[in-house]
């Protein structure tokens, strides 16, 4: 299925076959033109259950408290490292430093609330309304546009290869081709319930089990959830993403009180 598919985005990426490097720390993709190498700083990012963002960088590795982080829903990261949380008053906010204090400033002017938040590798933001639809739009400081054949996700991902995946309430997963003019085509995986699908840069998809406790690989061929990389951990999720080269401000090689 992958090696038919192709990606657009806008950093280089590498297409494979079946990806079993699901490490969290460090992707290496080749230069397409040089022949060389670079390195994308890639972290997983959650939000705990009082609203608190933590971090982890690598697939074993404990997660680390963000501290002023209080109190979000969903974070996802902007192409250009900037960090956006959606707090539940349905806004949108931006992680920054002031004063040399790291805090969400916003929110951003919109007169849409929402309830889950995305962001492509080309940099569009992508969340449901509090109606289940899916909405969209090119910058920050936008306002939301309703896409077509919008209903009806709870929680909604830029995945893979051009494709946005959504779950459903009941935690049926969803997919569409077309962001824009696509409609909710549902998609049937073995395993436990997710209420979040959680997309890689290498093309790699992740789900966060319903309780917040678990996140599994999604083999593609077998169409199935296996390897539960939150297994030992007591942390539990309301969310979690994955965040690029991002401006957050914390040492990863040293937990915070």
């Amino acid at each position: 299925m992958r090696a038919s598919l192709v990606i657009i985005v806008g950093v280089v990426l590498v297409l494979q076959q079946c990806c079993a490097d699901n490490s969290l720390r460090v992707k290496r993709d080749e230069d397409e033109e040089g022949g060389g190498g670079h390195n994308e700083v890639i972290i997983m990012v959650g939000v705990t259950h009082d609203g608190k963002m933590v971090i982890r960088d690598e697939e074993d590795g404990d997660w680390i408290n963000v501290p002023n982080s209080c109190c979000i829903t969903h974070v996802a990261g902007m192409k250009n490292g900037v960090v956006v949380g959606l707090k539940d008053d349905g806004y949108l906010y931006e992680w920054k430093s002031q004063g040399g204090v790291w805090q969400w400033v916003g929110p951003s002017p919109s007169t849409i609330k929402v309830m889950s938040l995305s962001i492509s590798s080309t940099g569009v933001l992508i969340a449901t309304d509090i109606k289940n639809r899916i909405v969209a739009k090119s910058q920050l400081e936008n306002e939301w546009t309703m896409l077509e054949n919008p209903c009806c996700v709870t929680s909604v991902t830029a995945g893979p290869y051009g494709l946005t995946m959504g779950v459903t309430r009941r935690g049926t997963l969803k997919k569409r081709e077309a962001l824009i003019t696509g409609t909710w085509v549902t998609c049937k995986v073995k395993g436990p319930k997710m209420k979040q699908l959680i997309s890689y840069p290498n093309g790699d998809v992740l789900g966060l089990t319903t309780d917040g406790c678990g996140i599994y690989d999604l083999h593609f061929e077998e169409k199935e959830w296996e390897t539960n990389i939150n297994e030992g951990s007591d942390v539990c999720l309301i969310s979690a993403n994955i965040l690029l080269n991002p401006a957050i401000g914390v040492d990863l090689d040293h937990d915070v009180e």
